[in-house]
């Protein structure tokens, strides 16, 4: 029979008498979890302990049962929170630059610290789901889309279209992109102030 190293023996000591240890590993994951949590809200992340942490994880063999359904579960509370939050308070261009910010700081830890493919996947489903699927209504509201185009905001426009692709929602904004071309059009032609420059304003 193949003989365990002695660092295989250490490792599975370590993981049946300190981690697997009932007051011991939630304050061991949590304590993985507080670092991730202190990043997002603006503090600094401790890197090394991060990193060393990520890796003594893998070393158990404890990263996919342990590690990543919590962090994937404060991730949630963290998105939900967020999108909630941000989109109730800022502008509908003030948020897709908040949302894609959000999602290149996400990833950019992820790959950072060269977590695995499934958190990467399962990350950048939720952060999709909370930030663009489940905002639907907000990302295609026709009154501040009518106001975007009012202003020939070519960069927010790209950005907002951009944005809703990536769940394939691009199209959602086409009712209220003909809303405004009937309703600019209809103001024009029946400006009679302005009839006879009528052709000239609807070409512009």
């Amino acid at each position: 029979p193949r003989h365990e190293s002695l660092r295989e023996i250490s490792i599975n000591l370590f993981r049946s008498n300190i981690f697997e240890h009932a007051k011991l590993n939630p304050r061991i994951v949590n304590g993985a979890c507080d670092l991730v949590a202190a990043d997002r809200t603006g503090g600094d992340l401790d890197s090394e302990m991060f990193s060393k942490t990520v890796n003594m994880f893998h070393d158990m063999q404890v990263y996919t049962h342990s590690f990543e359904p919590r962090l994937m579960e404060i991730s949630q509370e963290y998105v939900v929170k967020w999108a909630d939050t941000e989109s109730a308070e800022k502008s509908l261009p003030e948020y897709v630059r908040s949302a894609r910010a959000l999602m290149d700081r996400e990833m950019k830890r992820v790959d950072m610290f060269s977590l695995p493919n499934t958190t990467k996947r399962e990350l950048l489903t939720l952060l999709e789901d909370h930030l663009i699927s489940k905002k639907e209504s907000r990302l295609t509201n026709q009154d501040e889309l009518a106001d975007l185009l009012e202003i020939n905001a070519i960069e927010d426009l790209e950005l907002l279209y951009t944005l809703l692709e990536r769940r394939k929602l691009g199209a959602k904004l086409r009712p209220g992109f003909t809303k405004w071309i009937e309703d600019e059009g209809t103001a024009i032609v029946f400006n009679d102030k302005e009839q006879e420059n009528m052709v000239i304003q609807l070409l512009t």
